[in-house]
């Protein structure tokens, strides 16, 4: 498994989010978690890049701990991610928001330096050029130049997409990609994480949108009350009874 999560137990207080938590990712794969709101997907993101740690139980990369590392430490190891909410730097362009993501690829650390140097100016040409290619891989090549926070909050969520996938990650979170994008947007969505997963990146996705889960997910874990209620291919979720009386609701089996 690239991505173990084993026995997680997290409490907030006197809720219980996890408990008890078991979840298996395997590599190279399209990997949806899906649950009701409230179900604990956001903190199960959390609680794998570091940001916050179980009360319990482990999460294990590439068979190694990820306990007590720090979220940079995680995120070097080969684990991106995108927010709920996007997370970018409004006042700086699309470009630059690429570049800062690949800071991890570079050896001159040329954000901190400020472009000192011919060693430097030839790592930001590249760096500004990956940073280009980038953006055109999500679609974003003809923004380069605007201001992260005057796109629209659809295009901010690819833009984030890109510079997650800037730092080259083996396994790439995505909390909620969907929300905000039309219909285009959404096609475009689904072929670009496709094409991630045909080169090799495992796709760990949060999703509401069922049409895009259903569409594009290999394998979907259902999380509820603090447990992983199921585990499977698509069409075998969409018509477990558990499954349909937790989250889909009885009488969608067929139709989510």
């Amino acid at each position: 498994m690239l991505l173990e999560i084993k026995d997680v137990h997290r409490s907030f207080g006197g809720l219980k989010v996890h408990r008890g938590l078991e979840i298996g990712v395997e590599a190279g794969v399209i990997f949806a978690v899906i649950g009701p709101n409230g179900a604990g997907k956001t903190t199960l993101f959390q609680m794998i890049s570091g940001l916050l740690p179980p009360d319990k139980g482990d999460i294990r990369y590439r068979g190694s701990s990820l306990a007590g590392l720090e979220p940079h430490s995680i995120a070097l190891a080969g684990i991106g991610r995108t927010f709920q909410t996007p997370q970018l730097f409004a006042d700086l362009t699309c470009l630059q928001n690429v570049m800062i993501g690949l800071h991890g690829r570079l050896k001159s650390g040329f954000l901190a330096s400020g472009f000192r140097g011919r060693a430097l100016r030839r790592e930001e040409d590249w760096a500004r050029s990956e940073a280009m290619q980038i953006l055109d891989y999500v679609g974003l090549k003809n923004q380069a130049s605007m201001l992260a926070g005057a796109l629209p909050f659809g295009r901010q969520r690819l833009l984030e997409v890109g510079r997650a996938w800037a730092g080259k990650p083996n396994l790439l979170m995505l909390d909620e990609p969907a929300a905000g994008l039309n219909d285009v947007e959404i096609e475009g969505l689904k072929s670009l994480i496709r094409r991630m997963r045909a080169e090799g990146c495992t796709i760990l996705l949060i999703e509401h949108h069922m049409g895009i889960v259903m569409d594009i997910s290999d394998r979907i874990a259902v999380i509820h009350d603090g447990l992983c209620i199921s585990t499977g291919t698509p069409a075998h979720v969409q018509h477990d009874p558990k499954v349909i009386d937790a989250y889909l609701g009885r009488g969608r089996g067929r139709a989510a």
